[in-house]
């Protein structure tokens, strides 16, 4: 059973993968009523797959108790002029939004599609007023359909050092109109940092924290870039990894830090949890996350 609550506890959930080994591997925090709050994907169930039904009751059980955020991907902030696919996508959030009672929405900084090319991976976006303009535009037409304040997520991806030093200010010039939210991703950071050699902490603390209402963990993996002559390890956003200790010393900071931070997701990557030994570190990654929030004083009452 799930219950609203007017005390603004942090609820912690999931980000939820419509795959089945991630249902399995669920099913036993679900069923416990552990999973405070969830977020959906909105691009996920707009394709002709549809949503599979186990999904579709989730998000009409957390939609009803006043628990459902939503994400979108594919939008492309930052792409102009304004193509359209994308006036596509604004028509199926435009639906979206009026269909499910979602209590925040975000996407991405950054873009995803240039002219005819189309990315799997958002990409950043060097500042420049035009990008600016670009971008308040956006946030202002999604905020728009939606009728609330949109989020941005910060992004693991960076072209420069310079681009890690500009991204929070960048990001913070173009909530600022509209009031929006920050959705700080803490592996994204980690990957910054680990991939710039940069102070991870040091990096967080550049962020507008005041401006975070949710928080992403996720855990990824080392590739080693062909392209690369030095074959220096780069630290990829790939959510086939559990939590790092290095994501979790960030959850710490950033409880005490986030004043306004109302939720935590996990993020994990379908078809990524086909072993028992995978399965019981996600529920272990669950609880230990919900640990640090409740040993923070910011749980919900139990």
């Amino acid at each position: 059973m799930i219950e609203g609550s007017a005390s603004k506890p942090i609820h912690v959930g999931f980000s939820i993968s419509p795959s089945e080994d991630f249902r399995l591997a669920s099913l036993p925090l679900f069923e416990n009523g552990e999973v405070e709050a969830i977020e959906w994907n909105l691009d996920l169930g707009w394709s002709s797959r549809g949503i599979v039904p186990w999904v579709q009751a989730l998000l009409e059980a957390y939609g009803e108790a006043g628990r459902l955020h939503g994400h979108g991907v594919e939008f492309s902030l930052l792409s102009t002029p304004i193509s359209p696919r994308q006036e596509r996508w604004l028509a199926h959030f435009g639906r979206e939004v009026k269909a499910r009672p979602y209590q925040r929405i975000s996407e991405h900084f950054g873009f995803i599609t240039g002219g005819d090319f189309i990315n799997g991976t958002v990409m950043p976006h060097p500042r420049s007023e035009a990008a600016l303009a670009v971008g308040r535009d956006r946030l202002a037409r999604l905020s728009g359909l939606a009728e609330r304040p949109i989020g941005l997520e910060n992004l693991a991806l960076a072209f420069s050092r310079r681009d890690v030093d500009e991204q929070p200010d960048f990001i913070d010039a173009l909530l600022e109109p509209d009031g929006g939210f920050l959705l700080l991703d803490l592996h994204n950071l980690f990957c910054q940092a680990a991939n710039f050699g940069v102070d991870p902490d040091k990096l967080l603390h550049r962020y507008p924290l005041n401006r975070v209402r949710e928080l992403h963990l996720a855990g990824g993996e080392l590739s080693y870039p062909a392209s690369d002559p030095e074959g220096r390890a780069f630290r990829r956003d790939s959510h086939v990894g559990f939590l790092p200790d290095e994501v979790l010393a960030l959850l710490s900071e950033a409880l005490v830090h986030c004043k306004n931070l109302e939720t935590v997701f996990i993020e994990k990557t379908d078809q990524t949890l086909t072993h028992r030994a995978g399965m019981n570190q996600h529920v272990d990654d669950f609880r230990r996350v919900k640990e640090r929030v409740r040993a923070a004083g910011r749980g919900e009452a139990l």
